[in-house]
């Protein structure tokens, strides 16, 4: 009986000495895993960036253009709306330099990956995005 309790003390000891299974989401990409985040994060900030410009144009130019003596021409020139325009051409701008260091990332990566780490990868991506609130 003593022997018993001193063979399974010494395998509950060597257990706890082992290596722990590896983790999927703390696994080495061939890439900067949190310069790959940040730009996402970046891109989806500039995203919502354009979208809340664009509703801002959209109700603008109803509300400008429900104005009696009002046309387009007019409102071609409008003041806000150039200055809209010219940083709507701004965030395009820099969402397709975001767009484009997020596919030089990715292009060193894929040709590296089989399919299933891919979408490991993709998934770990998204899934720290989302944990910090780059939504």
């Amino acid at each position: 009986m003593r022997s018993a309790v001193i063979f399974i003390i010494a395998a509950l000891f060597c257990f706890s000495c082992s290596e722990a299974p590896k983790d999927q989401s703390t696994e080495v990409w061939p890439v900067d895993f949190e310069a790959l985040v940040d730009l996402h994060c970046k891109a989806r900030d500039l995203r919502k960036q354009r979208f809340d410009l664009a509703d801002s144009i959209r109700s603008y130019t109803e509300l400008k253009l429900s104005e009696p003596r009002m046309n387009q021409t007019i409102l071609n020139e409008d003041s806000t709306l150039l200055k809209w325009d010219a940083l709507k051409n701004s965030l395009v701008n820099q969402s397709e330099a975001i767009a484009d260091s997020i596919m030089t990332h990715l292009e060193e990566v894929i040709v590296k990956l089989d399919t299933e780490q891919k979408r490991i990868l993709n998934d770990s991506l998204n899934r720290t995005v989302i944990r910090r609130g780059c939504e």
